[in-house]
This record gives structure tokens, sequence and C-alpha cells, in this order.
């Protein structure tokens, strides 16, 4: 069964999708720095903690980011983070869980997700998670504005596009499974 792509998804079916996703291409990883498939998954549970710490946190400029966005629905929301705020959310999201004493590879990888261009420290987990939000918008799912996959993103991973476009269209087909994971959640 394909998803359901009508609607923009809640915070934990995004949360869910992209930490399945990334978890699934991190199996694709070639060479010899091939990720941990766990630090993956959290890596991309977590791609969007941000928003829930603005949310909670700072209410009145999560409203007018959430505004400004509704208006700009076809930028990418760290972009209009970053007008309103002066930082977006996934520098909010890398720094809280640097106070929290996390793994320098998801405080990496939380931070510097929406740059595909990015090759530092722990590269392959910011790398998978810009990878498979933009394969699974490029699939149907409503996660926002996508950005277009350059293939060098695939050769710096090691990684074959059409396996990884395959293990993403094998992963929409357990819809059901994550969608159900997703209404337990919240």
């Amino acid at each position: 069964p394909r998803h359901n792509t009508t609607h923009v998804l809640s915070y934990w079916e995004q949360a869910l999708w992209v930490a399945h996703a990334t978890a699934t291409l991190a199996d694709l990883v070639g060479g010899e720095g091939k990720p941990n498939r766990g630090v993956a998954y959290l890596t991309g549970l977590f791609h969007n903690f941000g928003y829930l710490v603005l949310s909670y946190t700072f209410p009145p400029h999560f409203r007018t980011v959430t505004e400004s966005t509704d208006i700009n629905r076809h930028l990418d929301v760290s972009i209009v983070d970053l007008h309103i705020l002066g930082l977006t959310r996934e520098q909010i999201a890398s720094e809280l869980m640097a106070n929290w004493g996390m793994s320098q590879a998801l405080i990496r990888g939380l931070r510097y997700q929406k740059l595909p261009e990015y090759v530092g420290e722990h590269f392959e987990y910011a790398n998978l998670v810009f990878l498979a939000r933009n394969l699974l918008i490029e699939r149907g799912l409503r996660l926002g504005p996508g950005t277009a996959i350059d293939e060098t993103i695939f050769r710096r991973l090691g990684m074959d596009p059409q396996a990884a476009r395959g293990r993403i269209e094998a992963l929409l087909k357990d819809a059901e499974r994550i969608d159900g994971m997703a209404k337990l959640m919240g």
C-alpha cells in the first residue's frame, strides 16, 4: 500500500519516517567508515527536535516562525528560522544534545543535516539524514520542501543511488507499521 501523501505529516510521523529511512540507508554505506545503525536511527529520530524545543520553550517565537513558514512554503524552514531567530532549529537541537553530553556523531548529524556538502567529522550521519529526508520527499511524503540530491553525496557515502531509492521504496511499503508507531507516540 502507498503512503497517504495528501497531508503534511505530524511531528512523530516525520521523526519515525526519517529515523527508519536513515537507518535503512546506513546499511548501504560502503567503505571502512560504516556508520552505526543505532546512531543513524537516533539522528533521524531527532532530526527535527529543534521544532519541539522551539514550540514548547519559546511559544511566541515559534508562532512567528510558523506564520512565516506558512506564507513561505517554498522555502526550507531553516531559512525562515535563520531570518527570524538568527539561528536554525538544527543548531538549537545540536546545542541541546551537546549540553546533554550526547555523542558527537549525533550532534554533528543534527547540526549539519541540511548541508549536503558537509564533509567534516561524522559527516555520514548528517549526509544520511539529508538523503533520507529528501528521498522520502522525492517519493511523495509530505515533509516540507525538498532539496535536489546531487549524486556526489552518494559517491561520498560509497552508496549506489539505485539501491538507496529501492530501499526507500521498500520502506514505503511498510507504511502501516511506521504510521501505527507514530499514532502510539502522539
